[in-house]
């Protein structure tokens, strides 16, 4: 149900991919909260697909190609990076990405830093943040992001929602 791929990307793409996002000129964008407004907790966002505008590319897509060209995807939906704080909030707001039949949601992880908790019946699956780490799974699955408080750097995750036909 939920697919860990690790060491997704070989070095060169992962390496260029994280320098390009940790670096000082990428366009980072200010959310005052996350999960559907349920926190109070600050982070940054990049949008570098929706198909929620009338122009569905809004970021540099040649940056993501290794990651795309390895998902077995029909359509793509939504592709939106996340760079959340350290913080010692530890509260699970779990939530879906996208609300259609048939989807898929990745999330590709850049650091070690946090990671997802993934709401299953009665149980929670923990999967910690691994440099180059992929988890993949039904976009009915809620999760939640795991906030880190050891460092002073962010988290960086890329969120991919797209269509597939095999549901992961």
């Amino acid at each position: 149900m939920i697919k860990i791929i690790d060491n997704f990307l070989d070095q060169n793409n992962l390496t260029h991919i994280k320098n390009v996002m940790t670096g000082r000129f990428f366009p980072w964008y200010y959310a005052p909260c996350a999960n559907n407004g349920k926190d109070n907790l600050s982070h940054l966002t990049h949008t570098f697909y929706t198909t929620e505008y009338n122009n569905p590319v809004t970021g540099d897509m040649d940056l993501i190609k290794p990651i795309l060209n390895k998902l077995n995807y029909t359509a793509l939906i939504r592709i939106k990076a996340n760079l959340t704080y350290p913080s010692i909030d530890k509260k699970d707001f779990y939530h879906t990405d996208v609300d259609y039949n048939n989807t898929t949601t990745a999330v590709y992880y850049l650091d070690d830093n946090g990671g997802t908790n993934f709401k299953l019946d009665s149980e929670v699956k923990h999967v910690k943040s691994k440099t180059n780490r992929i988890a993949l799974f039904p976009s009915y699955i809620k999760h939640s992001v795991v906030r880190h408080s050891n460092n002073n750097l962010g988290r960086f995750v890329i969120n991919f929602n797209y269509y597939t036909d095999d549901n992961c």
